[in-house]
Parts: structure tokens; C-alpha cells; sequence
């Protein structure tokens, strides 16, 4: 390359300034996505360990008041819940989303 040394310099500050701001960007991003998941799962385990003792303790009619008590309901999509029997399938079903377990 026959590029004058300011020319070259400039290019290599572009590139390396580029290279950090990408890293930045990757970093942030996982980071974000991070800890919007655990917040996400967070909150579901506050609302199961809610759910399942009312369910144990007073049966299928106390899992859903405290469902629709403790999950959110203004989101866009409603949650639901399930609670599944030790083969897997589903015993008691809450909200619109509540699909088998396959």
C-alpha cells in the first residue's frame, strides 16, 4: 500500500476503534440478555413457590385464586400455569398459554 502515513494511521485507528466498539456492543447485549433471563426466572420461581403450597394445602380450587392473584395480567400475553403429575402430565391447567407437556 503506497498510502500516505496519515492515511494509513487514520485506517488503523478506524479499525481498531470499530473492533472496540463491536466488542462493546456483544458485551452489552449478552449482558443485557443476561439479566433480563434471570429476572425473568426470578420472578417465575417467586410466583411458583407461591402457587404450589396453596395448591398442596387446599387443592385445585386454591391453585386458581392464587394464580390469578400472583401472575401478572396486564402483559400483553397472559401467563398461565400448570402443575403436572409425576409422569409429566398436566393435572391442573391456568390461563390461555397452558399447552401439554410432550
Amino acid at each position: 500500500m503506497n498510502a500516505p502515513i496519515r492515511v494509513r494511521v487514520t485506517l488503523l485507528y478506524v479499525l481498531v476503534l470499530a473492533a472496540i466498539i463491536t466488542a462493546l456492543v456483544a458485551f452489552v447485549v449478552t449482558r443485557l440478555r443476561a439479566d433480563l433471563t434471570a429476572e425473568l426466572d426470578r420472578g417465575l420461581r417467586d410466583a411458583a413457590a407461591q402457587i404450589a403450597p396453596a395448591y398442596r394445602a387446599e387443592g385445585p380450587a386454591e391453585f386458581h385464586d392464587t394464580t390469578s392473584t400472583v401472575l401478572p395480567t396486564a402483559s400483553r400475553e397472559p401467563a398461565g400455569a400448570q402443575i403436572l403429575g409425576p409422569s409429566g402430565h398436566v393435572v391442573l391447567s391456568e390461563g390461555p398459554r397452558c399447552y401439554a407437556r410432550r
